[in-house]
């Protein structure tokens, strides 16, 4: 399973979906029920995890993040929390961002190093970053891309983080 993700936030959703998914003795989910008066279950990640699933059967799950976007070049250099940073990111020209020059560089140096990586499925954000980096940066095999919206970056505010309308990326990818 390979996942390209855009942030932390769809990481977490992510392994959230998996844990629905996936049993593991001692988790649960967000969806599950706890009784009234009951704690709901920790894990101490301070100790392994033991499964009941053989290490030859389980998964694991890669996160890579999208490569550099347009948007990010140009905010690139201004630091956080400044004006002219939030101007830059704020420029309609970003919308639904597509990658920078760099970022298609980025995207073969990550084809050269996932040449060899086993995947059966790539989890994608619908933004158009994400899927650019899908395409150019796994070496095609016939495996299924499948955009997820859960998998799209949910703080952003800026014309960056909006996407086209799934029509228009369709077409495209």
């Amino acid at each position: 399973l390979l996942c390209l993700s855009i942030g932390c936030a769809a990481e977490a959703a992510v392994l959230e979906s998996l844990k629905k998914l996936v049993r593991i003795p001692g988790m649960t989910t967000a969806a599950e029920e706890v009784p009234a008066g009951a704690k709901r279950p920790r894990v101490d990640s301070s100790r392994p995890v033991r499964t009941t699933v053989p290490l030859t059967k389980a998964k694991t799950v890669h996160f890579i993040r999208h490569a550099e976007a347009t948007s990010n070049r140009a905010a690139f250099g201004l630091a956080k929390g400044t004006k002219e940073r939030h101007e830059a990111y704020d420029d309609p020209r970003w919308f639904d961002a597509r990658l920078s020059p760099q970022g298609l560089d980025q995207c073969k140096k990550l084809a050269l190093e996932t040449e060899g990586l086993q995947y059966d499925i790539v989890l994608v954000s619908p933004l158009t970053r994400a899927l650019q980096t899908a395409e150019l940066g796994l070496p095609d095999r016939g495996t299924p891309i499948v955009a997820l919206e859960c998998m799209r970056e949910r703080c952003g505010t800026h014309p960056c983080d909006s996407r086209r309308p799934v029509e228009e990326v369709s077409s495209e990818f």
